[in-house]
């Protein structure tokens, strides 16, 4: 990641014009269509980050098969930051809002020792630990989705944030399932 200034000044211009930042499902992402991979090469290499996928067959007559570049998460924020000085003032606030959005959704992930030793009691109660499966009653809960919906209910977050959560935690030694 140690593009010249002129590379990420280039890479800058051309997602100002093709690109779109958003957060949505609990990430940030940057993505870009384009017909052209070569360019999204380009972006890739100048950014150091992100993948290139394609081509996907064209949606309407007269229409040319598609790639994309994209970049979700903590790899997108540090390919944003990287641009962020060259770009223009409209798509600057657009990924700006977006970035925010995802940081305060993921500092709302930061929970307080008290509900991080309640999902551990929740899980250690539920599972298994030679199958790894959640249990009720002694049977075999298959619809794990279910359970996870039931906790992010409980504590006002999404259910893919708190299976990110509840793994963060595991690898923290918090959450286990021995």
């Amino acid at each position: 990641m140690t593009s010249s200034k002129t590379e990420l000044a280039w890479a800058a211009g051309f997602f100002d014009g093709e690109g779109n930042a958003n957060a949505s499902g609990g990430t940030f992402a940057l993505r870009m269509p384009q017909i052209h991979p070569e360019v999204l090469e380009r972006f890739r290499s100048a950014v150091g980050l992100g993948k290139v996928y394609g081509p996907y067959p064209a949606t309407q007559p007269n229409r040319q098969p598609q790639w994309r570049y994209e970049v979700a998460g903590l790899s997108a924020k540090i390919a944003y930051e990287q641009i962020r000085p060259y770009l223009g003032s409209v798509k600057k606030e657009q990924a700006d809002k977006a970035l925010a959005h995802y940081t305060a959704t993921v500092h709302r992930h930061v929970l307080p020792p008290h509900v991080r030793v309640e999902i551990q009691q929740a899980y250690q109660q539920h599972t298994d630990p030679l199958i790894g499966k959640r249990k009720r009653g002694g049977k075999i809960f298959s619809k794990e989705i279910s359970f996870r919906n039931a906790f992010a209910t409980r504590w006002g977050i999404s259910p893919s944030g708190l299976y990110q959560l509840v793994h963060k935690l595991e690898k923290e030694n918090v959450c286990r399932s021995e």
